[in-house]
């Protein structure tokens, strides 16, 4: 590979071997970019050479040599001396004097005229002064002796090369020879040569290495070799993707290296300005001047690194970044934000080189700006859709900022960006305001933000003790929204203090229109989502649950699209909180489980009790007691139930005690939660209905008045026109009441929560109505509604209710319950058409004629005219005798 496209140049040197041979003085110069390959061609020039009967001498000039004086003439010496040809004396005067070196000039044309010789010296820029004095001298004194000076050297150097530039560039006797970089097609041959197999390489394969390597020899080689030992050897190569630090990245510093330690400086000041790149800024940052910025930069583009002022390849720029020591990388990010922001240029790049120099050992008191360009670069980088990296802005002007009102408004704002995230960092952000509020040491112009954002998390105790007069109707972060929203206060959920939780008291239409007319306009930004979370909501307890679930869904969407995962586990919870109102508890688990994935570890925070407690309540609900256990067995901190979230963990954790038989334990979570919400102004039974389920604990408990007392409470309160509220209200109040009266109360509460579309509460209703019946003798209407509510319990998945309607038969599909004989076998239903089958269906869980024709949209008389022909096909006589697993979904019969 090293001798690819280099054919004239072994055409140029064995010209030179026979002019010199003739004796003719010649003298050849190789110059090219570091990395171009001058020292293989110099090996394979001396190769020819030895072949063909000349002795050669050689030496090396190195950097760290060129202060050793006569260094490189002493290699020649030495290497005169072991090819067995006489030892040649160098004076010991510095400088050399001109007697010494014509001295040393007759002796290597003495040489010469024995054998013909070659005196080759590679890297002759870093020759020392001493040496290079008697180089030139031997150029020009020579004559005709069989003596062939060659060397190479970079093409773009400075200092003492200038005199070396002035001597030898423009004698006729001194043949340049330039080492460009490989072109597409020499690149192309070298990677089908190093490609197992000699095989060509594949489509776009040698573009991609000519493209990272730019023809530089020592890189293609270095990625050839990398690509090899990582890549399949059984295919060519498709894309080098060159490791950081591996051996491309070594190649690269190296040629940083031998370029020189301006082109070195040069490169990395390129690689940390990026796109705004020019020689102007990389002189005055370096404090060099524009001529000798630009000779680095003609090295580096000569070894192919650069092209018009930017790298070839990231990769190429990352190895260079790479090769800067940590202090030196930072400090150049900070130099170049200073310079930057002096000439009021490009503010996202000053913001961008700040942010790269924090963990630099400067201190920040040069740049006491540097806050407020953070800070504006970070409301300019959220309104573009780049959230992280204003947080990480926020968090930066955070730290360096030497103000502390400014620095607590600045904490603020991070929280509110950091919530979408990680809501628990958002609540760690919060400590150091409410610290400043409680010293008097917060500015006025904080609190209504931080009033918002502890409303936002829930913290409504925190809000309401610290922030007496919250603002009416929080408004997003200054600064923080993405783009202008339609008005979002047009409808309000709730009293001022608690807007953000509050619900609908009562199931009206105005409520959940105003809900979908907000949900339809209204997209999702940091300033929209607790709007829009709360519209959902509401029409969850507008009893709406099945139009809330799309909602949920296109909330995640756009979540996910925005990659917010803190969003996504606020969507992913409430669409939990839906599905476990269906019934659907499996879809709740699974809903619950996805939220707490959203959530970094540890999953900590006045959030996380969110999903956390769902989960609870559906795993309660399928009678996965022993885990909820183990869940339980990591207990909650007080401090993070004092919140909107701690109260519904609260609730789920009294339920899971009251099912399990703690039924002391479940009475105090409820009776505590219940303080909690009239303290916080948030005593609504529609989200926590916490009277009802303290008066089911007291009932276990033997004390049946303080129960009725609890559940007169609850329905004498307005939110009681709520179905929902209503229903599960009137299921308790039926324990005080007897007989047909009771029956009347539990049929109501059936109504009303199948109005409400909470299937499980209804399962439960349904079977309160058949013990009702049971007891009163109906035993028809007994097993009717028994059939009815355990199928729903059992398509709700909710094997604990479906053991308490029928206990010992929660593993069978279907129920046998008493007084239900099966006279006919399932087989014979194949008989019904579609719409007899509906009907006879909706007729064996116990619906009447009159609510089956409501259902199905036909007359009560098509409903007698299908049962009279499905008694007939089935040979029955009596609607107790209809078949119990008639296929029809339970999401239909509800």
């Amino acid at each position: 590979m090293d001798l690819i496209d280099r054919n004239n140049e072994l055409k140029l040197f064995d010209s030179a071997l026979t002019a010199v041979g003739a004796g003719r003085r010649h003298i050849m110069l190789v110059q090219g970019g570091a990395g171009v390959g001058k020292s293989s061609i110099l090996d394979t020039f001396m190769q020819r050479a030895m072949g063909s009967g000349w002795e050669v001498l050689r030496a090396v000039g190195t950097e760290s040599e060129r202060t050793v004086q006569l260094g490189v003439m002493r290699q020649l010496t030495q290497a005169a001396a072991a090819a067995g040809l006489p030892e040649l004396q160098l004076p010991t005067q510095e400088p050399p004097r001109v007697e010494a070196m014509l001295m040393f000039c007759r002796a290597v044309r003495d040489l010469g005229s024995r054998t013909p010789l070659v005196c080759c010296i590679d890297d002759l820029h870093h020759m020392d002064a001493a040496s290079l004095q008697h180089f030139l001298f031997l150029s020009r004194h020579l004559g005709s002796a069989r003596v062939l000076l060659l060397a190479s050297l970079l093409p773009h150097q400075s200092a003492q090369d200038t005199t070396l530039s002035a001597e030898l560039l423009h004698r006729p006797d001194v043949q340049h020879i330039r080492l460009g970089l490989l072109n597409a097609q020499a690149v192309e041959r070298a990677v089908a040569e190093c490609t197992p197999g000699g095989h060509p390489p594949r489509d776009g394969a040698a573009a991609a290495f000519h493209v990272l390597t730019g023809g530089n020899a020592l890189l293609l080689k270095a990625l050839l070799t990398e690509h090899h030992t990582t890549a399949d050897r059984n295919s060519a190569a498709v894309g080098p993707r060159p490791a950081q630090g591996g051996l491309f990245s070594q190649a690269v510093a190296a040629c940083l290296r031998r370029s020189g330690p301006v082109a070195h400086d040069v490169a990395g000041v390129l690689a940390v300005l990026g796109e705004l790149a020019s020689t102007e800024l990389a002189s005055e940052l370096l404090g060099l001047s524009i001529s000798t910025t630009a000779q680095a930069v003609a090295a580096l583009e000569s070894c192919g690194l650069l092209r018009e002022l930017r790298f070839r390849h990231e990769a190429v720029r990352t190895a260079v970044l790479d090769s800067l020591g940590p202090d030196e990388r930072t400090g150049l990010h900070r130099d170049a934000a200073v310079l930057l922001h002096a000439g009021s240029l490009a503010p996202s790049a000053v913001a961008h080189h700040l942010s790269a120099s924090q963990n630099g050992s400067r201190p920040w008191s040069h740049v006491p700006w540097a806050a407020d360009v953070l800070q504006e670069q970070a409301n300019l980088a959220l309104a573009d859709g780049h959230p992280r990296q204003a947080a990480d802005m926020l968090r930066l002007a955070c730290r360096i900022c030497p103000d502390e009102a400014q620095r607590l408004q600045l904490t603020l704002r991070h929280a509110a960006v950091m919530w979408r995230f990680d809501p628990a960092a958002a609540e760690r952000l919060l400590r150091g305001p409410l610290a400043a509020l409680n010293a008097g040491r917060l500015p006025a112009a904080a609190r209504p933000l931080l009033t918002q954002l502890l409303m936002e998390q829930g913290r409504l105790a925190e809000t309401l003790s610290a922030v007496p007069e919250p603002p009416a109707v929080p408004e997003p972060p200054a600064g923080l929204s993405e783009r202008p929203q339609a008005d979002r206060t047009q409808t309000s959920f709730g009293p001022p203090r608690t807007v953000l939780w509050a619900t609908p008291g009562v199931a009206d239409e105005s409520a959940a229109a105003d809900a979908e007319q907000l949900l339809q306009n209204m997209a999702l930004t940091s300033g929209t989502l607790h709007a829009l979370i709360r519209a959902v909501r509401a029409l969850l307890h507008s009893g709406r649950p099945d139009q809330a679930v799309p909602w949920c869904e296109k909330l995640h969407a756009e979540a996910k699209g925005q990659n917010a995962p803190g969003w996504s586990a606020a969507s992913a919870t409430l669409h939990a909180e839906i599905l476990l109102h269906l019934g659907d508890l499996s879809g709740a688990e699974q809903q619950a489980l996805a939220a707490l994935d959203q959530l970094p570890q540890p999953r900590t925070g006045f959030y996380a009790c969110a999903p956390a407690a769902v989960l609870i309540r559906a795993r309660t609900a399928m009678g996965r007691h022993s885990e909820v256990a183990r869940q339980l067995e990591h207990p909650v901190p007080e401090d993070l139930l004092a919140s909107v979230h701690g109260l519904a963990y609260q609730r789920a954790r009294g339920l899971h005690l009251l099912m399990t038989g703690q039924f002391d334990a479940a009475l105090a979570d409820f009776l505590e939660l219940g303080r909690a919400a009239k303290e916080w102004q948030l005593d609504s039974p529609v989200c926590l209905p916490w009277r009802t389920d303290a008066a089911r604990a007291l009932l276990r408990l033997g004390e049946p008045q303080q129960a009725k007392r609890l559940v007169l409470q609850q329905l004498s309160s307005p939110e009681a026109r709520n179905p929902w509220v209503r229903g599960i209200s009137l299921r308790l109040r039926a324990q005080f009441t007897d007989g047909r009266q009771a029956l009347a109360l539990l049929e109501e509460a059936v109504e009303e929560l199948r109005r409400s579309g909470d299937r499980l509460e209804l399962a439960g209703a349904l079977a309160d109505v058949g013990r009702m019946a049971q007891a009163l003798g109906d035993n028809t209407k007994a097993g009717l509604m028994t059939r009815r509510a355990w199928s729903l319990a059992h398509a709700c998945g909710a094997e604990a209710l479906r053991e308490e309607i029928l206990p010992g038969l929660a593993s069978r599909a279907q129920p046998r319950t008493p007084k239900q004989p099966q006279t006919v076998r399932t087989a014979a239903a194949g008989k019904l058409s579609d719409s007899e089958r509906r009907v006879a269906a909706l007729a064996a869980h116990g619906y009447t004629n009159r609510e089956i024709s409501m259902k199905l949209y036909i007359t009560v008389s098509t409903v007698e005219q299908h049962l009279t022909r499905v008694y007939r096909k089935l040979g029955i006589t009596r609607r107790q005798d209809l078949p119990a697993d008639l296929q029809m979904s339970v999401l239909e019969l509800v």
